[in-house]
């Protein structure tokens, strides 16, 4: 069962999406503000963890942020 949980997650709890989204919104931010664009982060109560590995679900949050920033007009 270790295999498994190793091979699909990370670790029995999995992936806390709101930790992996806070460091995308900390490591966006610079950015952001620099084009005069507002990036925020709203967290709503507790969320289950998802299944999953770290690296992969911040590199699919930070490429949704990413297009999302770069459709945005400044001052948006």
């Amino acid at each position: 069962l270790e295999d498994l949980v190793r091979l699909h997650g990370e670790g029995r709890d999995g992936v806390r999406l709101e930790d992996v989204s806070a460091d995308i919104v900390s490591l966006m931010a610079p950015g952001a503000i620099a084009a005069d664009k507002s990036l925020s982060l709203t967290r709503v109560g507790d969320v289950a963890p998802i299944m999953g590995q770290r690296e992969t679900v911040a590199a699919a949050l930070r490429n949704l942020v990413e297009n999302a920033l770069r459709v945005t007009p400044a001052g948006g």
